[in-house]
């Protein structure tokens, strides 16, 4: 194995043992082995409400049971006090919602969407973004946001948008997730789409809080993998869990510096698993056609940047900014059609962030 390499994985041990949670819950976990479960953890010292947007358009290729119209389909189920379902609180859009995670506890969410062909639950969650005490690509606001949040605060004014808004001086963290997709579409082989799963933490917004994830697979398989680059050994096959998490961005405007530590983990030397870097709409690239921020002429700031260091991490383009999986079978006896997954995606919310004094020096 390369020191690198080996650097990298015990890094991941120390995380794991460290500052992770065990995974012991309040109540099992809801779901059949073989769906791949999605618990939040939140390890801060207050509670903190999470924004859920589902960003699937659906249209032709939508797969069996995938979310797409209203988080209605979705379920929050308290781990820790043991309590659930619960349904998330919808704000503005029938798109988007959110739950409370208390300080400490173990929230899981779980999707109720149906096959249409065999009417049995398929457990997916499709291209479903979660943010922490704001929606998860809301960009630097200096002084003024165009995304709302809700006031989570019991009383007249209870999902309002938060009035003054919340002010996001380097954007926000988002957590990326597709889980359990069938691979079918009324209960049909779906001829040309993706049929893997694929998770990430995000900073192309910017970065206002850590998030931690940990992939726990099953004993058997299927295993996630990411590029880590040549430094690392290339493409990683996780038998294991794995860890990975984010870091700041110093966002300025133009003429003023500003920084990203999304690039390039200063521990190991090699680009950070799972992690899209500010500015990057596609993994990677630089500069990137359509960045998520930047370029804005809104006043009274004007223009800020919209990318630092999109592809100086030695990754090629579009690679190593996420994990990905294939199904370890292609379907189940007595329920044909949905693809088998399994083990646990673990988010952990450590609160919030800041970049360092003296950061872009």
């Amino acid at each position: 194995m390369k020191p690198l390499q080996l650097l990298l994985l015990l890094g991941t041990f120390v995380l794991t043992c460290v500052i992770l949670p065990p995974m012991a819950f309040g109540q099992a976990v809801v779901g059949p082995s073989w769906a791949t479960k999605l618990v939040f953890y939140n390890a801060s010292n207050t509670d903190v409400a999470c924004m859920t947007v589902i960003q699937s358009a659906g249209g032709i290729n939508q797969q069996d049971g995938c979310p797409t119209n209203s988080v209605n389909a979705l379920q929050a189920y308290d781990l820790t006090a043991g309590t659930g379902p619960t349904p998330l609180v919808q704000f503005e859009k029938p798109q988007e919602g959110w739950f409370t995670i208390k300080r400490g506890h173990q929230v899981q969410i779980v999707s109720t969407g149906l096959s249409p062909a065999t009417h049995a639950p398929t457990y997916c969650i499709s291209g479903v973004m979660f943010g922490f005490g704001q929606v998860g690509d809301s960009c630097a606001d200096y002084g003024s946001t165009t995304t709302d949040f809700p006031n989570t605060t019991p009383g007249p004014k209870f999902n309002q948008p938060a009035n003054p808004p919340i002010r996001l001086p380097n954007g926000s963290t988002g957590c990326e997730v597709t889980l359990n997709l069938p691979g079918t579409n009324n209960g049909k082989p779906a001829a040309g789409v993706t049929t893997n799963e694929s998770i990430d933490i995000t900073c192309l917004a910017g970065a206002n809080c850590t998030i931690i994830g940990q992939l726990i697979p099953p004993s058997g398989g299927p295993y996630w993998s990411t590029n880590v680059g040549v430094g690392g050994g290339g493409v990683l096959y996780f038998k294991s869990p794995v860890t990975f998490q984010n870091s700041w961005v110093n966002v300025q405007l133009p003429g003023s510096g500003g920084c990203d530590d999304n690039c390039v983990d200063p521990k190991t030397g090699l680009a950070r698993m799972g992690v899209f870097p500010y500015g990057c709409s596609q993994c990677n690239e630089f500069p990137d056609i359509k960045p998520q921020c930047g370029t804005r002429s809104t006043a009274p700031h004007g223009n800020y940047a919209s990318q630092y260091c999109g592809a100086k991490n030695g990754l090629p383009w579009n690679n190593g900014c996420g994990f990905n999986r294939s199904p370890l079978t292609a379907g189940l006896a007595g329920n044909p059609g949905v693809q088998k997954f399994g083990g646990t995606f673990l988010v952990t919310y450590m609160g919030p962030l800041s970049p360092p004094a003296g950061s872009c020096k």
